[in-house]
């Protein structure tokens, strides 16, 4: 759900009033809509490894570029199968429409995770400060390397936009999901901690950077350094900025963790 505060642009809350029936407009909600024959111009943030990617991409019917990948959206929109190549992506559909997060597996690259979507106009784009939040809408893997323990988990993202000041704050807590350490069997984890990144830069509608800092639970074994790189890439979603997207790394030299995952909010 997001806050607005104050209002949005005159431009934009004209802009809010177009999405109901009548007219001769065809355009589908969102490029994941099943019965979408329209073209999207789509921008996808995207991370493998300790690295991160931006792609302009796009959808036409069913076609749709991911990543610089050429695919086909499945019936039910929520799989590509890529073009000549044999692998997928899943489409982790959760809060939002505009933007969707993914999880691909292409046979010729390494798998990467990531968020695509219809990027806002800047004309477009909210003033003042915008919360963004997203319940289990949140995806990482979080190594660390003290234990040899890998955390697959989900959790909530609370974002504050601040489009006046160019910063963006991201909170991401209620992790859940499992935990390995070498060959042993997946144990459940509940209390894994909070992942803060605050300062972020925003502008223009999109977002990079921060610092980052690490509270852990009962579930994690080990606290973060002062020895953290953060790499952020993501932006702001849909026809007035209603959605949020990106994908987080955060290395921690001093503690050997990495941090890396993605999220959509609304």
């Amino acid at each position: 759900m997001k806050t607005v505060i104050p209002v949005l642009s005159l431009a934009a809350l004209a802009a809010c009033g177009g999405g109901g029936g009548g007219g001769s407009d065809p355009t589908p909600a969102s490029f994941l809509d099943p019965g979408s024959t329209q073209s999207f111009a789509l921008s996808t943030f995207s991370i493998a490894g300790d690295s991160a990617s931006t792609d302009s991409d796009a959808a036409n019917g069913t076609s749709i570029s991911l990543a610089g990948l050429n695919g086909q959206f499945n019936s039910a929109r929520d799989r590509i199968d890529f073009e000549n190549d044999g692998g997928t992506a899943d489409i982790l559909t959760n809060v939002t429409t505009q933007v969707a997060l993914f999880n691909a597996k292409p046979q010729g690259v390494e798998p990467f995770l990531g968020v695509i979507g219809v990027p806002t106009a800047v004309a477009a784009l909210p003033t003042g400060e915008v919360t963004y939040s997203g319940a289990s809408s949140a995806r990482f893997v979080i190594i660390d390397g003290n234990t040899g323990a890998t955390f697959d988990v989900t959790g909530d993202v609370l974002a504050i936009a601040s489009f006046a000041g160019t910063t963006l704050d991201l909170t991401f807590d209620n992790f859940t999901g499992t935990s390995v350490t070498g060959v042993a069997d997946p144990v459940a984890v509940s209390d894994v901690g909070v992942l803060e990144i605050d300062d972020a830069t925003l502008a223009l509608g999109a977002f990079s950077g921060g610092t980052a800092d690490f509270i852990r639970g009962a579930d994690f074994a080990t606290e973060m350094s002062l020895s953290t790189n953060v790499i952020a890439a993501g932006g702001v979603f849909g026809p007035n900025g209603e959605e949020l997207g990106g994908v987080v790394i955060v290395q921690d030299t001093g503690a050997d963790l990495l941090f890396s995952g993605g999220f959509t909010a609304d």
